[in-house]
């Protein structure tokens, strides 16, 4: 007995399904965008004093900067903690003691600009003393070279 063959055979077309690739890529740009590390900048200009000092910015820990624009607390220059605007002594306070209590050790740095008083940068360091906290630093920069 002799089978008849069919001359139309079956044609498989090869394709290339886009849905698992879009699916691959969006699952690796996911990965990365939350496997970034994201530094901290301070985005409000302040010119620091400069001294002979060894100095290095803090890592990690809070950040305190002392603007010389008009504004702050008293009126007399804006005040910043981790680029959040201070709008009353109490509220610094508050904050430096609730940073203190989540952090037993915690360190803060304080980032006075060139034009704010000594006596206001004391003032705010009293404050973080008061607050508990016992290691804080001031920023200054390296002094650049003459020309």
């Amino acid at each position: 007995m002799k089978l008849k063959r069919s001359s139309a055979r079956p044609r498989v077309r090869a394709s290339l399904e886009i849905v698992p690739l879009i699916d691959v890529v969006l699952l690796l740009v996911l990965f990365f965008v939350l496997g970034v590390t994201f530094v901290r900048h301070s985005a409000i200009p302040i010119a620091m004093s400069e001294t002979e000092a060894p100095g290095a910015f803090l890592a990690e820990g809070l950040s305190i900067t002392l603007s010389a624009e008009p504004g702050g607390p008293d009126g007399q220059g804006k005040i910043y903690v981790d680029d959040l605007e201070i709008l009353a002594w109490d509220d610094l306070s508050a904050r430096l003691s609730a940073y203190h209590a989540s952090q037993p050790d915690a360190t803060v740095l304080v980032r006075p600009d060139r034009d704010v008083s000594t006596g206001r940068t004391v003032q705010v360091m009293g404050i973080v003393t008061g607050a508990g906290i016992t290691h804080y630093f001031i920023a200054a920069e390296p002094p650049r070279p003459q020309e």
